[in-house]
C-alpha cells in the first residue's frame, strides 16, 4: 500500500452523526477541510450498524489491524451509528487513508482536503494468506500481485498477509537474488490459506508445490472478570482461548501492549482486547468497561 502525505497533521475525533442529514465534507477560507461524512456499506449497499472507522494519515504496515490507529492526533477512530455514518472534523489540509471493517470484511478510500461529498466505504469480504518458506533468507518480499499488500519473511521463513479479497491470486516471493511465484492460492472469507511444507531452493529459486491448509482466524479474547461496578481496585483476567496465541489490551484508547492477562485496574475504564497468532494475524475485538467506586 503507498505510503500518503501527511501535511501538518491534527485530527479531532468527534461522536458519530446522529442522522443521515449531517453536513458532508468541506472547506474553510483557508483550505482546510472542515468536516467529512463516512458512510460504510456492505457489499449489497446496505449501511452497517457498528462498523470500526479509522482515519489515519500513513498507511498500515501488512499484518497490522483495521482498528489501529496510531499515535493521537494523527488518527480518528470512529464507530459508525444506526445509519452507517460517522463524521469528523478539524482535518486539516493533507491525505488520509479511511479504513473501515474487521478480520471478515474490510474496504478503504482516501480523504483529503478536496472531498466534499459523502465517502462511501464498500466492505468487501476477506481473509488472509499465511504460511512459512524454506529456504528464502529473512526479509524475503512475499506479495499479493495486483494487489497493494506485501509482508517479509521473519528468521523462520514465515509471513501473512491479512485483509486479502476472496479469491484466487498469485503470491510473489523475492529478494535481492531472485523470486518465485506461487500460483492459484485460494482466500476464503474469514478463513486463513495457510501454505505448508513450501521449499524453495533460494539459488535457482524453483519451488516446489504446497500444500494449502485452511484454518481459522485466531478466536476473540474472553474476559474471566465480568463488567460489572466494583468498589476498590480489581484484577481482571482477559484470556486467548487457544493455547499458543498471544494477547494484546488497550485501555481506554492507549496503544496497544502484551499481555499476560492479568491486568490491575484502580479506576474505571473500558478494555479492548485481541487475540494475535505469529507473525501477525489478529482477532476481532472483545470489549469489556468496568466501573470501579
Amino acid at each position: 500500500m503507498k505510503a500518503l502525505l501527511l501535511l501538518a497533521t491534527v485530527v479531532a475525533l468527534t461522536s458519530c452523526m446522529e442522522s443521515p442529514s449531517t453536513t458532508a465534507g468541506g472547506g474553510d477560507d483557508h483550505g482546510n477541510a472542515v468536516t467529512a461524512t463516512i458512510l460504510v456499506v456492505d457489499s449489497t449497499g446496505t449501511p452497517v450498524t457498528g462498523a470500526q472507522v479509522v482515519v489515519r494519515g500513513s498507511s498500515w504496515h501488512p499484518g497490522e489491524p483495521i482498528d489501529t490507529t496510531g499515535p493521537a492526533p494523527t488518527a480518528a477512530h470512529l464507530v459508525t451509528d444506526a445509519f452507517g455514518f460517522c463524521r469528523i472534523g478539524s482535518l486539516r489540509k493533507g491525505q488520509y487513508l479511511v479504513r473501515a471493517g474487521d478480520v471478515s470484511a474490510a474496504g478503504s478510500v482516501k480523504l483529503d482536503s478536496c472531498s466534499s461529498d459523502t465517502l462511501v466505504v464498500g466492505l468487501y469480504a476477506t481473509g488472509a494468506v499465511a504460511g512459512s518458506l524454506g529456504g528464502v533468507p529473512e526479509g524475503t518480499e512475499v506479495l499479493a500481485q495486483g494487489l497493494d499488500s506485501k509482508g517479509t519473511t521473519d528468521s523462520a521463513g514465515r509471513f501473512a498477509l491479512s485483509g486479502i479479497p476472496a479469491g484466487s491470486l498469485n503470491l510473489l516471493a523475492r529478494a535481492f537474488r531472485g523470486g518465485t511465484q506461487i500460483e492459484g492460492v485460494a482466500v476464503h472469507p474469514r478463513l486463513v490459506s495457510e501454505l505448508e511444507n513450501v521449499d524453495v531452493d533460494s539459488t535457482a529459486w524453483s519451488l516446489h508445490s504446497p500444500v494449502i491448509q485452511l484454518r481459522s482466524f485466531p478466536l476473540p479474547p474472553a474476559f474471566q472478570t465480568p463488567p460489572d461496578v466494583y468498589s476498590g481496585a480489581i484484577n481482571v483476567v482477559v484470556m486467548a482461548p487457544i493455547l499458543g496465541d498471544g494477547l494484546e489490551v488497550s485501555v481506554d484508547g492507549e496503544p496497544w501492549m502484551s499481555t499476560d492477562g492479568h491486568l490491575g485496574l484502580g479506576a474505571s475504564a473500558c478494555i479492548r482486547a485481541r487475540s494475535k497468532r505469529a507473525p501477525g494475524l489478529y482477532s476481532e475485538i472483545s470489549t469489556a468497561c468496568y466501573t470501579i467506586e
